[in-house]
């Protein structure tokens, strides 16, 4: 598919979903949205990173991993030579959960309000096409991976296995190449630059992710991978 078409697909998507009412996270009690977190970035990325649900500047702004969070997301793509503009970036729904009691307090997206939003997930997965998703976070990794289990076991292993991402197509199920790591707000909660902390599994685990991209973009489109600052 040609950038324009992607570009006049996620438009019409984008469309269609800026005022969606498909759960009730778009008047949830005691506040509105100020925006759907729809998503943002290349139409031709290799790399699809997928977060957990938007916190409040992201519902402030509309962008995806926006404050503190979204530095510490631009420091594993400036570790691998790269930027948003490069990678496309969502979150697993468009709208901030709050709790009901607590108003403004985060909390995770209910089952109804996952399913809801699984089709705006696979349609921008089906038109960008990557090679490479990027789960951040548990309800990411258990909305998404084929395998069973928990984020913790699989982002703390140290050979870094890929899982399998997994999608509905039009007629079948779709399976992408994945990683799944620790959410940046875990991170920023448990910051650590020891050897074998979260932060350092992580590095590694997005320098493995661009390292297949590159892999797969060489393979099949002919693209020589681009210098990675983690190279030797």
């Amino acid at each position: 598919m040609e950038t324009e078409q992607k570009m006049e697909r996620l438009k019409r998507l984008l469309d269609d979903w800026d005022s969606c009412e498909r759960c009730g996270l778009c008047t949830p009690t005691g506040r509105r949205r100020h925006h759907v977190v729809f998503g943002e970035g290349s139409p031709d990325a290799h790399i699809v990173v997928i977060g957990d649900a938007p916190r409040e500047k992201e519902d402030i702004t509309g962008r995806p991993f926006a404050g503190r969070q979204g530095e510490v997301l631009d420091m594993f793509l400036n570790d691998n030579n790269s930027t948003r503009d490069d990678v496309f970036l969502l979150n697993i729904v468009g709208c901030r959960p709050t709790d009901e009691v607590i108003t403004g307090k985060p909390r995770a997206p209910s089952k109804a309000e996952l399913t809801a939003c699984s089709p705006r997930v696979a349609a921008i997965l089906d038109i960008v096409d990557p090679y490479v998703v990027i789960l951040l976070g548990g309800t990411a990794f258990k909305t998404l991976a084929l395998e069973k289990g928990g984020i913790k076991a699989v982002a703390s292993d140290s050979q870094i296995p890929d899982v399998r991402a997994v999608t509905q197509g039009t007629f079948m199920q779709v399976e992408r190449t994945a990683f799944a790591t620790w959410h940046p707000n875990y991170l920023l909660a448990n910051w650590t630059m020891d050897e074998g902390g979260c932060v350092r599994q992580s590095m590694r685990t997005w320098e493995k992710a661009f390292r297949v991209s590159d892999m797969c973009a060489e393979l099949y489109r002919g693209i020589t991978p681009p210098l990675r600052s983690n190279d030797d």
